[in-house]
Formats: C-alpha cells, sequence, structure tokens
C-alpha cells in the first residue's frame, strides 16, 4: 500500500514536468520505453491530445516522431497495442457489477421477507431498509460504471490515435529506406 503511494506520489511529479519545450527524439525515445502506463498515458495526452494542438506543433512532434529508430516505433507500436488490450478488458469488470446489482436490487425486493427474522415489529423496517440500501449500492455500482467506462474509452482512443501516428511514421520510414 505504501509503495503504491509513493509510486503514485512519483508519476504525479513526472506528470507535472511536461511541458513542451524538452520534447525531442531522446526524451519521446525514452519516454516510449520506459515510462510506465499511467504516465505514458498522461505524457501522451499531454503531447498528443485528443482535441487537437496547432498545426506547427503537431508537425514538430510528427518529425520527431519519424526521426525515431525502426525498432523504437515497433516497440512503442506494440506497447500501445498491449495498453489498448489492457483499456478495453477493463470493460468486462463494470459490466459485471453492473449485472450484479441489477440482479441483487430484484432480488433483495423480491425475496426479501425470507431473509428477514421474524419479528412483525421489525420486519417493514429491515425490509423497507435493505432495499434502500440496495437500492444505494445499485446507483452508485452505475454511476461509478458509466464514470469509469467514459475515462477508459477516452484513453483508448487516444490510444489507437497515437498508434496510427506510430505506424504511419513507421511505414514512411521503410518508403524512405526503399
Amino acid at each position: 500500500m505504501i509503495a503504491k503511494k509513493k509510486q503514485k506520489r512519483i508519476d504525479n511529479y513526472k506528470i507535472k514536468k511536461f511541458n513542451h519545450n524538452n520534447f525531442n527524439k531522446d526524451t519521446l525515445k525514452s519516454s516510449l520505453i520506459t515510462m510506465n502506463k499511467r504516465v505514458f498515458v498522461a505524457y501522451l495526452k499531454f503531447h498528443f491530445p485528443l482535441n487537437g494542438q496547432k498545426i506547427r506543433k503537431y508537425q514538430d512532434k510528427y518529425k520527431v516522431l519519424e526521426s525515431l529508430d525502426e525498432a523504437v516505433l515497433i516497440n512503442a507500436i506494440s506497447r500501445t497495442k498491449a495498453l489498448e488490450i489492457i483499456y478495453e478488458s477493463k470493460y468486462v469488470i463494470p459490466f459485471v457489477g453492473a449485472l450484479i446489482a441489477v440482479v441483487v436490487v430484484p432480488t433483495i425486493i423480491a425475496f426479501g421477507d425470507s431473509f428477514i427474522v421474524d419479528y412483525p415489529v421489525y420486519k417493514n423496517k429491515i425490509k423497507s431498509g435493505a432495499v434502500v440500501v440496495a437500492s444505494l449500492c445499485a446507483v452508485a455500482v452505475s454511476v461509478f460504471i458509466t464514470h469509469s467506462i467514459k475515462k477508459d474509452k477516452n484513453v483508448l482512443a487516444l490510444l489507437v490515435s497515437f498508434r496510427e501516428l506510430l505506424e504511419q511514421a513507421l511505414a514512411a520510414k521503410k518508403n524512405d529506406e526503399k
């Protein structure tokens, strides 16, 4: 737990150091190969945002991408594809959570009597409390799932966009060699 918090602080420090002035072949190569996935995604969001950037900046960054060695480009493409798979498979867990929430709430409402003690005085209060708690849990799970899916879709789109840039740079490099 402490190691994760320490790593998160280190990652946040690295992310805060991003700026457009230190974008060059060496820093890009190092970033593509050595950054952990959280910092790597933040790096891509900063330097290759989905909402676009000025043409001149984009052209300069694309030229830097093209200047990378073929091995680095291939490594970066494979790493980006692996991250895409990770972010695609993250949808399975929220889907299962939503499915469980959708099944549990009606079950508690329909069969709640068999789970509740046989004290008529408390039966209605306990049942209504269980329904409220189950409903709140279902809503919380739904909100969490919606938020995480939106966030992951943006990251996935960013990764796909960047991978396509890398593939274009690799194709251009191979065409130049011919």
